[in-house]
């Protein structure tokens, strides 16, 4: 669980700068934010949502793996 939507981009940079890959959001608000890797091919993909009836925002969806090497555009 993450407080506010500041921290999950905090987390989702930090986690692509310790993996070294580049990524791109494919939605970026405040109750709801997916990103994707940057490679087409590539199945990376994290999506954070805001609940209703709870505070803070959750992982609704994650797929970790990438399928590339470091550097692959």
């Amino acid at each position: 669980m993450f407080a506010f939507a500041e921290a999950v981009r905090r987390s989702i940079w930090r986690h692509t700068i310790a993996n070294r890959f580049d990524y791109k959001f494919v939605r970026n608000c405040q109750q709801w934010i997916a990103v994707k890797c940057k490679v087409d091919a590539c199945p990376f993909y994290i999506c954070v949502r805001g609940h209703v009836k709870r505070d803070g925002m959750y992982v609704k969806e994650f797929v970790g793996g990438h399928v590339h090497s470091v550097g692959d555009d």
